[in-house]
């Protein structure tokens, strides 16, 4: 599946190209990385006379060998650096100074959130958010993708509960972030069609209930 466009695909993907390429090196963070599918595809696109400089990105999964298996399927451990950090992301300790996320408070360029937010109920959710917000500062984009509902509604599954989006309640979650921590965003939320959009088989969705759909979503800090 990370093979279909994914970030490629959005509207804003040259801005977020903009972003990477600025004269100072971003800083980027990719959530739930799994492979780090989606910091390839920035640095391939992105690329620089010598590459796009990922030493100052960071990436962080509950599970490491993934992160490796990223570097096996792709042979490029001598071009890579980002910097990946095992851990659940809402748990990981961002205050302490000892904290392998220490160094990104307030100061991430871009966050990438794909097939993240979505697997936690909403108070995990709103968690998830909080910290976002405080590794973000004035200019920060926030960009992902994940799986959605035309009614909002938790869903239980074996490995806990999730609460899947529409447009409007995930853009309701985002706004009580928003007013929590006194910061303002602009946000972009779409409600896309998993095969038409994003290229999905029937054998693809034929699990999912009838309403499934996908958000796809970019917010931009602007205080």
């Amino acid at each position: 599946m990370f093979l279909l466009p994914g970030l490629a695909g959005f509207p804003e993907f040259p801005s977020i190209l903009d972003l990477v390429r600025r004269p100072r090196e971003a800083i980027v963070l990719d959530l739930a990385c799994g492979l780090g599918q989606d910091l390839r595809l920035l640095a391939a696109h992105a690329a620089y006379p010598d590459g796009a400089p990922t030493a100052r990105w960071w990436a962080v999964d509950l599970e490491p060998r993934l992160w490796e298996l990223g570097y096996e399927l792709f042979r490029d451990r001598d071009r890579m650096a980002a910097h990946f950090v095992a851990g659940d992301f809402r748990t990981l300790d961002i205050t302490a100074e000892s904290s392998p996320l220490a160094p990104l408070r307030g100061s991430v360029d871009l966050i990438i959130a794909n097939q993240f937010i979505h697997l936690f109920d909403l108070a995990d959710q709103r968690e998830v958010i909080r910290r976002i917000i405080a590794l973000s500062h004035p200019g920060t984009t926030v960009v992902g993708f994940q799986q959605g509902r035309r009614q909002p509604r938790e869903d239980v599954r074996p490995w806990g509960t999730m609460f899947f989006h529409n447009r409007d309640s995930f853009i309701a979650l985002w706004e009580s972030g928003q007013s929590e921590t006194a910061t303002e965003w602009t946000m972009q939320v779409r409600e896309v069609d998993l095969q038409r959009d994003w290229g999905l088989q029937e054998e693809d969705v034929a699990w999912m209930p009838a309403d499934q759909g996908g958000l796809e979503f970019v917010f931009v800090r602007m205080n």
